[in-house]
């Protein structure tokens, strides 16, 4: 199978693949203000003052796709999420959504493996081929499931959703743990994280004959915030 990251037959047009210079402009302003820190505070503490006034349980949905790694990862903490934190814990069951979102989905799965391979011992995690999913559901549950994802506007299994943000996989639930403790909703804060964040240092390595390859994608928010750097 050939691994180029590519898609051969890319179903995003080439307005999206390579915006003119007009919507990079909009697109800057646009993601400055999603992940401007204040901003972000401002709709927490708004989404926080309605769930109190409508006296709403902390309800975290996860969107769970049987055949995706990561989420063969993540449901292997989901017991221990609901017993740490006091919140209403809503399972969906999904379907790969294909398309322009994941428009090479054999790729998608084989890069996946990998990735959850790896990923796994770091948090005491079994392997995605060595752990059991759950049981296989309904067509009818797949199509609810994959519905709401939908209307919640995201495409992708392994996904945490609460009160307007979303947290993927296992090394992003830090920051949905981090949120609830702070909205005081850990049961017992001298437990530790159930998947802290890897403290990394790099003292005393010499990287002098390293090479890194850097493959930026330059609609990608997630380059904006790191390109500089």
């Amino acid at each position: 199978m050939s691994l180029n990251p590519e898609p051969t037959r890319n179903p995003n047009g080439r307005f999206m693949t390579d915006p003119p210079v007009f919507l990079r402009y909009a697109m800057k302003k646009m993601i400055d203000k999603v992940i401007d820190p204040s901003s972000r505070t401002a709709k927490r503490n708004q989404a926080e003052s309605t769930r109190l006034k409508n006296k709403s349980p902390h309800t975290v949905e996860y969107f769970h796709q049987s055949d995706d790694p990561y989420s063969q990862l993540a449901m292997q903490v989901l017991g221990t999420l609901v017993e740490r934190y006091d919140i209403d814990l809503v399972t969906h069951q999904i379907r790969a959504s294909g398309g322009k979102n994941q428009p090479e989905l054999e790729k998608l799965v084989e890069w996946s493996k990998r990735d959850a391979d790896l990923i796994a011992p770091h948090y005491g995690l079994l392997k995605p081929r060595d752990c059991e999913d759950l049981n296989p559901v309904s067509s009818e549950m797949l199509d609810q499931g994959s519905k709401r994802l939908f209307e919640l506007g995201h495409y992708s299994g392994a996904m945490f959703y609460y009160a307007g943000e979303w947290y993927w996989g296992v090394d992003r639930l830090f920051y949905l743990e981090q949120r609830l403790r702070d909205l005081g909703v850990c049961r017992d804060e001298n437990l530790p994280f159930i998947c802290p964040r890897p403290e990394v240092t790099v003292e005393g390595v010499d990287a002098s004959k390293l090479t890194l390859d850097f493959y930026p994608s330059l609609n990608s928010p997630y380059t904006s915030i790191i390109y500089d750097k």
